[in-house]
């Protein structure tokens, strides 16, 4: 009797395990480090959780190549953000080395970053039509924080040399 209220017990907490995942996942996709975070943060055991993730993965619910594209369409389109923090950020979330730099090349075959850059300053200057050289030092550190290395931001303001006045 003991060992059936074990198992009854057991696929009862597996059952609400995979309904707080899916009710997790109704909001947006995660990746499978974020789903065991909060599982874990739920106070499941590590065998329940490990369970729910395979049966997830396995029904494509929990799809890390998805969550990371789709992770960064939205952060570079809504965003703009570079390679550079989409890199750290897709690390945070979980998503392997291998893994975020395939999403990353595939991402910015899509937009570009001289584009990305653009759009930036354009933003950042508003209806002004230049900016001095101290102002310039402002922006370029501004695009270093958003992901974009020196060396494409420095094509980028020199694709228009119009912005930056002495």
């Amino acid at each position: 009797m003991h060992e059936k209220n074990q198992g009854n017990l057991n696929l009862d907490l597996l059952s609400k395990a995979k309904e707080s995942a899916i009710i997790y996942l109704s909001y947006r996709d995660r990746s499978i480090a974020e789903m065991n975070r909060r599982l874990s943060k739920k106070g499941y055991p590590p065998e329940v959780i490990e369970n729910v993730i395979h049966t997830l993965e396995e029904t494509d619910l929990l799809n890390d190549e998805r969550f990371a594209l789709s992770y960064s369409s939205y952060k570079v389109e809504d965003k703009s953000w570079g390679p550079e923090k989409l890199r750290f950020e897709l690390r945070v979330k979980g998503i392997d080395k291998e893994l975020a730099e395939k999403v990353i090349n595939r991402t910015y075959e899509k937009y570009s970053q001289n584009d990305l850059i653009q759009k930036l300053i354009s933003k950042r200057l508003k209806n002004r039509q230049e900016a001095n050289r101290a102002e310039m030092k402002k922006h370029i550190d501004y695009l270093k924080r958003r992901g974009f290395r020196w060396d494409v931001i420095r094509e980028a303001i020199s694709d228009n040399e119009g912005y930056f006045t002495d």
